[in-house]
């Protein structure tokens, strides 16, 4: 038995050394981005291969920098009315993202 869960283990192990060695194979051609985001705090080769992931290279879609923290979903709305503040709860957003950004801001607060 632990042998046929050893046998699975290194299956998966396998499989995810198959998939890593394909996002590098992607990953040539963004090497200079993949470097830029990796000046940030925080920011890993992982992060910065997910954030390229999830946004893209393409930034046209967003005509400035509060339309993709938006899309994000890690800008707090400011809803203020006679003086008195409201609930300012975060969007939705891209899961994926707000949780790469999220992890980042974790990592660069502890260094």
């Amino acid at each position: 038995m632990l042998q046929l869960i050893l046998d699975s283990i290194q299956h998966i192990n396998n499989q995810i050394a198959l998939v890593e060695a394909q996002m590098d194979t992607y990953l040539v051609d963004m090497k200079q981005d993949i470097d830029l985001l990796k000046t940030i705090p925080g920011v890993s080769k992982q992060i910065a291969t997910g954030i390229l992931a999830e946004i893209g290279r393409d930034m046209e879609a967003f005509p400035n920098h509060k339309h993709l923290t938006s899309w994000a979903g890690v800008c707090s709305g400011n809803n203020e009315s006679a003086g008195k503040k409201m609930s300012s709860r975060i969007t939705h957003g891209n899961k994926y993202l707000k949780t790469t950004l999220i992890e980042a801001a974790w990592v660069a607060s502890r260094s």
